[in-house]
């Protein structure tokens, strides 16, 4: 089963998130390099080299190397004058091109960047439905847990692959970073129930209503994105998808900030409980150290 490199970045925990920052940013290539490459080294293609276009790069540097080597041994002129403005003209029409051939390069970088870090240990995508065990986690090891929340479980991360669909193609980055926000809140909560399932119901809204909708509203509003309709019916479908995705996020931390409390209270109440049972041993062993003096 393939998986996109927008379903695994989505699923990055903080920590591979970071990873993933700092070293974009260290590897990522230079748009004020690259032009500083093209305006004096341009004639040789080094900055085709920079921006990972080797080939291309190689092609110009021999052609280049060809025009010396045919001006220093006497070869037609008119065909060397003829290569040497096309090598010229092929330079500054390279000029217009630098950014497109930047995102792209950084594109490029960023995806091997994804793949290296799952490789480490980003976590794979669910199983289809058919093949999966639903007492299992994502590695096939079982999991303690029960009926409704293997149910859960299994629907929000199906929910998350469609939401990661939607991430791959819509082309608004505002859009983009709504869907990876919610997917990563989703994730929390699917994590939370996964380690204590005895709490699933107060999470299978996110699952019944939230997810559906927020899908639903994204499968009705990419269609109309794609076909770049600047209209009111536009502007409405991307505010409620806006909405929906505003209210899975907020529910997320909902439950999350609620199941938290809960289970701070059971912990407290445990311990009271235990506190109030070894004071009631030690009188007992008081008094029976009384009687038996």
């Amino acid at each position: 089963m393939a998986v996109s490199d927008s379903y695994v970045r989505i699923r990055l925990n903080f920590e591979q998130k970071a990873m993933l920052k700092r070293e974009f940013k260290r590897r990522r290539r230079s748009g004020f390099s690259a032009f500083v490459l093209w305006l004096f080294l341009g004639l040789f293609g080094v900055h085709l080299f920079y921006l990972g276009r080797v080939a291309v790069g190689a092609l110009k540097a021999a052609i280049f190397a060809f025009i010396v080597y045919g001006f220093y041994s006497a070869l037609n002129g008119g065909l060397m004058s003829l290569t040497a403005f096309g090598c010229l003209a092929w330079t500054l029409a390279d000029v217009f091109f630098l950014r497109k051939m930047l995102i792209e390069c950084n594109e490029k970088i960023e995806k091997a960047l994804i793949k290296e870090i799952a490789e480490m240990g980003a976590p794979q995508p669910p199983a289809p439905e058919a093949a999966r065990d639903p007492s299992a986690d994502e590695g096939g090891a079982k999991r303690p847990g029960t009926p409704e929340a293997d149910e859960f479980i299994g629907a929000a991360r199906g929910g998350l692959q469609r939401l990661a669909g939607f991430y791959d193609e819509t082309g608004d980055k505002n859009l983009k970073r709504e869907i990876r926000e919610v997917c990563s809140a989703i994730e929390r909560v699917v994590n939370y129930i996964s380690e204590n399932p005895g709490y699933v119901q107060r999470a299978r809204k996110l699952s019944k209503i939230y997810i559906p909708e927020a899908i639903a509203l994204l499968k009705e509003y990419i269609p109309i994105e794609r076909e770049d309709m600047m209209s009111d019916e536009t502007a409405e479908s991307r505010r409620r998808v806006e909405t929906g995705l505003d209210a899975i996020e907020h529910y997320a931390e909902e439950i999350l900030g609620s199941l938290h409390q809960i289970k701070h209270n059971e912990i407290r109440d445990r311990s009271e409980v235990l506190d109030r049972s070894l004071r009631m041993e030690g009188s007992n062993h008081r008094a029976d150290s009384t009687e038996n003096g």
